[in-house]
């Protein structure tokens, strides 16, 4: 049944040519069908009988036609052409011969029909054997009189006719060989144009489709066909609800119909989750017509101009913290200058009142006056000091210091400033290297911190004071405007006090803000840290969030003297992964990106995720094993210590690298994280990372 079904399909073959030359044998063949089967019902219809003749033709027809169909559908397209031809013309012979000889229809239609035939399905050289054979069987059924070969009426016009045949079958020959060159050129215009087209469409990156007035596909290029997972032909009587979630569908289609009714372009950029990953699709949908310019559907380019977006959300960060930079120097110009010069009024009073004060009687108020006014000049150049200090315009004396002998000394004087309830914990490295600054900047800066850790404390709290030493890399200093690569010794103070949330930490930095009471802070206390820090080439990185503390990190450049520079070892590269699954999890997202980046290079399959939940969601669906979890340990849903309990489940061999912008002590402190787990302090450099991941997988515990 499927063979006899296929008979009515016209065949297709690699070669367009053949393909062509099929499908014109194929409508003939059937057309010749028909009109035999047409021919049998009328003589059924109004003859009293059919002749032995009539249904002989016709089953004969019917027999070879379908036959060369069998051949056509077989590949033998000029064979069954041939036979084709030669079958015809062998029955317009018989039956001219049989009736009335030239003039009979057969000879004078059914020639010029094999005659044209011929010439499309051969070319002019079968044209040109039908017009000689055809003239020949003419001439002889002329002469078939005088040749004893039987006798036709109108022997006298049998010769006009023929003369007739002989002008006009040539002429046809050559007239079908015209119009069908011509017509085999505009076919191969229209392939080139069609295939210069496709070529376009499939190889341009934008993904292209066409819908109906109904929103089902009519055709799609090559890429949004590989997006979906099917080949272009595929789409085809297909809908948006066979590929996309039902809301996103409707939302298409309601788009579709927008569209088609406004007859008007409709372009949009939107943002999707695929994967839990955020990607912002473009569309341009206009309406697409006829010929006639009837609207019959929808036309549609989209693009992923995810990167684009990426792209300009980090060039507004880089913007936004040039201008902060560009403000901060700008007022630290004009602090430094107004501090300047009101330094040298400070100091024409306080000349001009300890010469009063000395020839003033102590007993008399006017000692008294003058040494509150004394008091308050002393005060303003404290301040004065500050300014100066944030503008870095002080006169320093850099040395090359060892951070944790200046930190000691200071200890004692620190705990009385911080108070009793507030205890004070030391954390030096006792390899840290040394750094080149004045001594007395190193005093302002550990000053002004713990004052405001003590200040974000509310009754009894602790603070941290750790020192240590890290190298940043190339990589790291491109995500973090404001790095230099290079190897730093830092300071980090932490406190468990109230936090800032974001809105604060973009002000900090900036001279006389401040989140304290009316008359308990001058708003210079980190602007003078932070003016103390850039003067020495450094950088400060702060962390914090609402009620979880803070932790400001301050790193000066390492001071290598030559003897050191020759003792001086090139770091070892990091040892690459062993294709190990690691699951990272973190609410920043360049972080995450980078982590991903960092890992991934190293020879690590790396799964990621922007919150706990997503987090437990990946690992139930996840059907490999998860050898690591890297983890942030303050997240909103769920700190970093919880989600491991809920993740041990479903991996009992699961192992742990928690990750933070606070220290280790400050995080074990407040109950999130035990003592002795495996943790990695924000910024790390990839090398820290790695080795950190790798000494994790090879020595970690699987508890959480």
């Amino acid at each position: 049944m499927a063979q006899i079904t296929a008979l009515f399909k016209p065949p297709r073959f690699e070669d367009e040519e053949k393909t062509r030359q099929a499908f014109l044998l194929h409508v003939i063949l059937w057309a010749l069908i028909v009109v035999s089967i047409l021919l049998f019902i009328f003589n059924l219809l109004f003859y009293q009988e059919v002749s032995k003749r009539i249904l002989t033709q016709v089953i004969c027809s019917i027999v070879v036609n379908a036959s060369l169909l069998v051949l056509v559908r077989r590949g033998y397209v000029r064979s069954a052409s041939i036979i084709q031809i030669a079958a015809n013309w062998v029955f317009f012979t018989f039956t001219a011969w049989t009736a009335a000889g030239v003039h009979h229809q057969a000879y004078q239609i059914g020639y010029a029909l094999v005659i044209s035939i011929a010439g499309f399905l051969i070319g002019i050289r079968g044209a040109l054997i039908m017009v000689g054979l055809s003239l020949l069987s003419g001439g002889l059924m002329v002469a078939a009189p005088d040749m004893s070969l039987g006798s036709f009426e109108s022997p006298d016009k049998a010769l006009n006719i023929w003369v007739v045949s002989a002008i006009l079958f040539p002429v046809l020959a050559v007239l079908q060989y015209l119009a069908g060159r011509l017509l085999r050129s505009a076919l191969a215009q229209s392939r080139m144009s069609q295939a210069q087209y496709r070529n376009l469409v499939e190889h341009i990156p934008q993904r292209i489709f066409i819908k109906d007035l109904n929103s089902v596909y009519v055709s799609c290029n090559e890429n949004y066909a590989h997006d979906l997972g099917i080949r272009p032909e595929q789409i085809v009587g297909k809908d948006d609800s066979d590929f996309y979630p039902k809301e996103l569908a409707e939302g298409y289609r309601a788009d579709d119909r927008a569209v088609m009714s406004g007859e008007v372009l409709k372009d949009t950029e939107k943002k999707y989750f695929v994967s839990d990953k955020e990607r912002w699709i473009r569309t341009i949908r206009m309406p697409y017509r006829d010929d006639q310019g009837r609207v019959v559907g929808v036309l549609g380019i989209f693009e992923d101009i995810t990167e684009r977006k990426q792209a300009e959300k980090e060039k507004e960060i880089v913007q936004a913290q040039l201008l902060q930079a560009q403000k901060m120097e700008a007022i630290g110009q004009l602090a430094g200058g107004v501090a300047h010069d009101f330094n040298n009024m400070l100091g024409v009073i306080l000349g001009y009142v300890d010469m009063a004060i000395e020839q003033v009687n102590p007993a008399q108020p006017l000692h008294a006056n003058l040494q509150e006014i004394r008091k308050a000049a002393e005060r303003s150049s404290d301040l004065t000091r500050q300014l100066l200090g944030f503008a870095r315009k002080q006169t320093v004396t850099p040395k090359v210091l060892d951070l944790n002998e200046i930190i000691e000394g200071m200890l004692k004087m620190l705990r009385r400033l911080i108070g009793e309830d507030i205890h004070l914990k030391w954390l030096p490295d006792t390899a840290l290297w040394s750094i080149k600054v004045d001594p007395s900047q190193i005093d302002q800066i550990l000053v002004n911190l713990c004052v405001n850790a003590r200040d974000a404390i509310m009754g009894v709290g602790k603070v941290t004071i750790e020192t240590g030493n890290i190298s940043l890399d190339k990589d790291y200093c491109t995500d973090h405007v404001g790095f230099d690569p290079g190897e730093y010794a830092f300071i980090a103070v932490s406190d468990d006090g109230c936090g800032m949330d974001k809105e604060t930490l973009r002000h900090v930095y900036e001279p006389f803000f401040t989140t304290k009471e009316n008359g308990k802070g001058t708003g210079l206390g980190l602007a003078t840290v932070y003016g103390i820090v850039k003067q020495n080439n450094g950088f400060i990185n702060i962390y914090s969030e609402p009620a979880q503390g803070t932790t400001l990190k301050i790193y000066l450049p390492r001071h290598i003297s030559k003897a050191e520079r020759a003792l001086t070892k090139e770091p070892q590269e990091p040892v690459m992964g062993c294709q190990e699954t690691v699951l990272v999890v973190e609410d920043e997202p360049s972080l995450l990106d980078l982590s991903k980046l960092m890992l991934g290079t190293q020879g690590y399959l790396v799964l990621t995720a922007d919150a706990p939940g997503k987090a437990i969601r990946l690992a139930e669906e996840y059907t490999g094993e998860i050898h690591l979890l890297m983890t942030d340990v303050i997240m909103p849903e769920m700190n970093g210590k919880d989600l491991a309990k809920k993740m041990l489940p479903l991996y009992p061999n699961l192992k742990h690298l928690f990750m933070s912008g606070y220290t280790a002590d400050i995080i074990a402190h407040c109950g999130v994280l035990d003592e002795g787990v495996h943790f990695i302090q924000k910024p790390f450099s990839r090398k820290d990372l790695i080795a950190k991941v790798r000494e994790t997988l090879d020595h970690g515990l699987t508890t959480g």
